[in-house]
């Protein structure tokens, strides 16, 4: 009898990892889906996500396949574009809305992602990188929380990862920190770039730019990860504070321009938000006692918090 249940919680075990390494659509990038149009805007997208090349064919399709895989037959390619100098080709699970303007370097990739019903801690893959000078390919995660009491999208967890040059096969893992605990998201999004976002470059087309293969999601990380995890963040200080504080958020490179600062009292009420910059900073004319600091984007995404103490 206990060799049974073992074996049943063995098999149980199995069943619930292998829905897990699922909840990433055409991981492997086997499966792709023609354009539909005719020559020379007969390009191909991984199916199951959306790239940008129906915005950059009248200049390039910077996102394909290539038979140049980890393992099987095809991985996917994310080359830049000539466009104001150079443009990264961007690639997004799920169906995003990609028609903003390019002076965006998400281009709301927000509004893309797939189902999901846990927290994944990891995502492992396998890269190659390669392209101008001090260039560098660039991936982020967010996990997502439909907010029925702010009727807003709430960012549950997030984690991202720079591509430096390498020719062959590279193993990377990103972890993906948990800004939300005790709320479980309801979709991810993942989102790989050919160029840094924040300062891309002109593509250099005798490189390959990024290819990336064999994604998947895991909550056990790899034994010798091959590449380093930029966990984004944001800084107040000093901590605890008689009032003048110091806010950076320098290490979340996605997010340009302004965001949000909301502070709230132990009671959980809104008692301070203002507009604040990359390096900022404040004069906090409240209370003595302890404060939970959150920072959003434009469009009321939870990026981060951080607790404040006021000591006058």
């Amino acid at each position: 009898m206990k060799k049974q249940w073992f074996a049943f919680i063995l098999l149980t075990l199995s069943l619930v990892f292998t829905c897990q390494a699922q909840d990433i659509v055409n991981p492997t990038f086997e499966a792709w889906t023609p354009s539909g149009s005719p020559p020379p805007f007969s390009w191909e997208e991984p199916t199951g996500w959306k790239s940008i090349n129906s915005r950059t064919e009248w200049t390039s399709a910077g996102v394909g396949r290539t038979s140049d895989a980890h393992s099987d037959s095809f991985a996917c390619q994310l080359r830049s574009v000539h466009i104001s100098g150079g443009w990264p080709s961007i690639l997004c699970n799920g169906n995003p809305d990609f028609s903003g303007d390019f002076d965006s370097p998400g281009l709301d990739i927000i509004s893309g992602g797939t189902p999901i019903n846990y927290k994944p801690r990891f995502l492992q893959g396998y890269y190659k990188f390669s392209n101008s000078p001090l260039d560098s390919g660039y991936a982020i995660i967010i996990l997502k929380k439909y907010n029925t009491t702010t009727n807003k999208v709430d960012t549950v967890g997030i984690g991202h990862t720079y591509f430096g040059e390498s020719l062959d096969y590279n193993a990377f893992e990103i972890e993906i920190k948990d800004v939300s605990p005790f709320v479980t998201p309801d979709s991810i999004v993942i989102a790989f770039y050919s160029s840094n976002p924040a300062n891309p470059k002109a593509p250099d087309f005798s490189k390959y730019g990024l290819i990336i293969d064999d994604l998947k999601l895991a909550q056990i990380p790899l034994s010798t990860p091959k590449e380093k995890v930029i966990v984004p963040s944001f800084s107040i200080y000093p901590n605890p504070s008689t009032g003048m504080v110091h806010i950076d958020y320098s290490k979340l490179p996605l997010f340009e321009g302004s965001l949000y600062l909301n502070i709230y009292n132990s009671l959980g009420a809104d008692i301070f938000n203002a507009r604040i910059e990359r390096n900022q900073n404040l004069n906090l004319k409240l209370a003595n006692g302890i404060y939970n600091c959150t920072i959003s984007d434009a469009k009321g995404h939870l990026l981060g918090s951080q607790k404040l103490i006021l000591a006058h």
